[in-house]
């Protein structure tokens, strides 16, 4: 938010034991944060949960992103790998179902960014970048979002 002016939101999802579990690392209502700050809670989250149920953690997070009063939603998830875990049956055909739903919705953007892993272009399509040197993770996340906040 400091980059763009926008309200932004950081959320983690991770799945441990039969459970969802969704860490608010930056809440919309948070206005300044440090990188330690920030790398601190993501940390915290990862000592919660493993493994990925990103059907759930869109389903979630595209909830809480329609409640917000803006006119215009972005939805920008980071992602390692293909999904491992969802309460609807096989993880793949419910993140591509849940990805198309959102689209077909029209009322959040979709985009995805992997981190030196492919699998967000086939859930997220052309809305799809892959960071393979770490380095370039910040640079790639603020050209997407840029891209998304242009595309108006």
């Amino acid at each position: 938010d400091r980059a763009l002016h926008i309200p932004v939101e950081v959320l983690a999802f991770g799945t441990s034991y039969m459970d969802n579990n969704i860490g608010i690392v930056k809440a919309f209502s948070e206005k300044i944060y440090t990188d330690e700050e920030i790398a601190e809670r993501f940390n915290y989250m990862t000592t919660l949960c493993s493994g990925n149920a990103d059907a759930d953690a869109l389903t979630i997070a595209s909830a809480r992103l329609l409640r917000r009063k803006e006119k215009r939603k972005i939805l920008l998830v980071l992602s390692d790998g293909s999904p491992s875990s969802t309460y609807r049956g096989n993880p793949d055909d419910a993140l591509l179902y849940v990805a198309n739903d959102i689209r077909k919705q029209g009322k959040v953007e979709l985009y995805g960014i992997g981190i030196q892993d492919s699998s967000v272009t086939r859930y997220y399509g052309s809305n799809a970048k892959v960071v393979q040197n770490i380095n370039e993770l910040n640079a790639v996340i603020l050209e997407t979002l840029k891209l998304g906040v242009k595309h108006e």
